[in-house]
């Protein structure tokens, strides 16, 4: 198992070998799924590859088998926030920082997400600005209304 795993290290640094590594990753899995530095390889294979949900499967698959700890929670963050489940992704965040409060990672990845939220819903906010919104009727412009003051009669820089 492990000469399998050894093998795939160096196959995981480049691209065009990624399929060999692969091949050699799962032949040491199926000897032991729990085999840690199989999986993390093979999911930052996955992860380059862009099979973000395939590499949140193999991480799953290795949960179930018992108990888990940090690095699984931070890579299954990590994961999930790339594939925009951000919900999912913050619980595993909030997990790592029950295990360990002061997780540099984790506490960066909630602010993450935190901002990307942020972004989201004010651009769902976000509505154009009409007459109507600052007060001025466009089907009643009169320039003898109070109030109304045509912007060409102040000199540039002159405050209204």
């Amino acid at each position: 198992m492990y000469r399998n795993e050894m093998c795939a290290q160096p196959l995981s640094k480049e691209p065009a070998n990624f399929s060999k590594a692969k091949s050699c990753l799962d032949k040491a899995l199926q000897l032991d799924n729990r085999h840690w530095p199989a999986v993390l390889t093979l999911t930052q294979i996955l992860e380059e590859e862009g099979h973000y949900d395939v590499a949140v499967q193999k991480l799953q698959e290795y949960a179930n088998g018992g108990p888990t700890g940090v690095r699984l929670h931070l890579r299954m963050a990590h994961l999930l926030s790339k594939m925009r489940s951000d919900d999912e992704a913050a619980d595993h965040y909030a997990i790592v920082l029950r295990l360990d409060p002061n997780n540099r990672d984790a506490l960066e990845g909630l602010d993450h997400l935190d901002f990307r939220n942020i972004i989201v819903k004010e651009e769902e906010e976000e509505t154009e600005v009409t007459s109507r919104d600052i007060g001025v009727s466009p089907l009643n412009i009169d320039d003898d209304e109070p109030g109304w003051v045509p912007l060409n009669q102040f000199a540039v820089g002159e405050r209204l």
